[in-house]
């Protein structure tokens, strides 16, 4: 066990407390640790779906922060799903604006070659 007043615990905090205690803050910068937070439960859900029948282990760990720390997975799942969708949207709104452009480039060339070109 650290001392509270040691360097290393006045850097990475004191390590008395409970390491599974889902309610613990990661520290700042907040977004980065909202990210950090819900790509190691998607790893966890990933790796239990994979692996877990030939790992009881891992099994056991998975079912453990399910039930005996609520940690909810189906929340997870639908933030995934909704955000996968939300990047969709996002690539055909580029996509369609790339076309506009495209579409505007290719009449103003095609205007310009016209005015360009006389008839004989």
């Amino acid at each position: 066990m650290l001392k509270s007043d040691s360097p290393v615990s006045a850097l990475y905090g004191n390590f008395s407390r409970d390491p599974t205690d889902v309610d613990t803050q990661l520290p700042p910068p907040y977004d980065v640790a909202r990210i950090v937070t819900k790509e190691t439960l998607r790893a966890i859900q990933e790796w239990e779906r994979q692996y877990g029948n030939h790992y009881t282990q891992l099994d056991l760990g998975y079912k453990y922060l399910k039930h005996a720390k609520k940690v909810d997975f189906g929340r997870l799942t639908a933030e995934t799903d909704a955000e996968s969708r939300r990047q969709q949207l996002e690539r055909d709104r580029r996509q369609r604006r790339l076309t506009r452009q495209m579409e505007a480039v290719k009449s103003e060339m095609t205007g310009q070659h016209m005015c360009g070109y006389v008839q004989h």
